[in-house]
């Protein structure tokens, strides 16, 4: 069922009188009877088609896998809106705005001890069980029929907004200057291979930390290794390359 006036498929009986919970109009027009006359028309022309307009939910969420749960967040706000649900499609939009910020903050602050894509696993399985799966309910319950938009749209969409963050992340990776806490990441494994290639010992680093930093990219630091010792390594960065040495 459908109300003529404003097209909200958000109907209610009262009182053995259907009526439009939206704007309240008697004029309902039921689709699943057959008894939509030549001539009946939807007054709003958002809803002209008397069939609404959707991507499929499902299919949304499936894509989200590959772009991003950005994507299918902001498909489900799109649908949203065909159904004349204003408040579902707020926090679909809330969550992109959320993802959003998630994303700038993985780009340009510090980096996270959870990984950025087990991250966005978890955002996506949130998204889908708390607002994604509440739509593909809605539809499967109260939508027999509609009308399956194209997906051209939204993936060159998605795929252009996927460019676009993998290209700020790279320049921003090539400009951003080397934090103290990549240059013990990244010298740990050179200590453990000085160690058994060089000095012939059986021990590996487990951690580095940088004790003085001095002029020209040189930093003084201590190497933890497996067996509890304490050893001090001097760290070179020089031409965006990182050496060690064992004095």
């Amino acid at each position: 069922m459908r109300c003529k006036r404003c097209g909200s498929m958000d109907i209610v009986l009262f009182k053995d009188i259907h009526r439009c919970k939206v704007c309240d109009s008697p004029n309902i027009i039921d689709e699943t009877t057959g008894n939509i006359k030549q001539g009946d028309r939807v007054e709003n022309k958002q809803y002209s088609n008397l069939t609404t307009k959707l991507w499929n939910p499902n299919s949304a969420a499936c894509w989200s896998i590959i772009f991003n749960p950005i994507f299918g967040a902001w498909v489900h706000a799109r649908n949203w809106r065909s159904l004349n649900r204003p408040k579902e499609e707020k926090w679909s939009m809330c969550f992109v705005y959320f993802l959003i910020l998630f994303h700038l903050f993985l780009i340009f602050g510090p980096t996270p001890k959870t990984s950025g894509t087990s991250l966005s696993i978890m955002f996506l399985f949130t998204w889908y069980f708390s607002l994604g799966k509440l739509q593909v309910n809605y539809v499967k319950e109260n939508i027999s029929v509609y009308q399956k938009k194209s997906w051209i749209k939204p993936l060159l969409y998605g795929i252009f907004g996927y460019g676009i963050l993998i290209t700020v992340s790279l320049v921003f990776a090539f400009l951003a200057p080397i934090s103290t806490d990549d240059i013990e990441e990244s010298a740990a494994p050179l200590v453990t291979q000085i160690l058994q290639d060089q000095l012939k010992q059986n021990k590996t680093c487990k951690t580095v930390s940088v004790t003085n930093e001095l002029p020209n990219g040189a930093y003084e630091a201590v190497a933890k290794l497996d067996d509890g010792t304490r050893i001090k390594i001097a760290i070179q960065l020089e031409d965006g390359m990182l050496y060690v040495s064992i004095p």
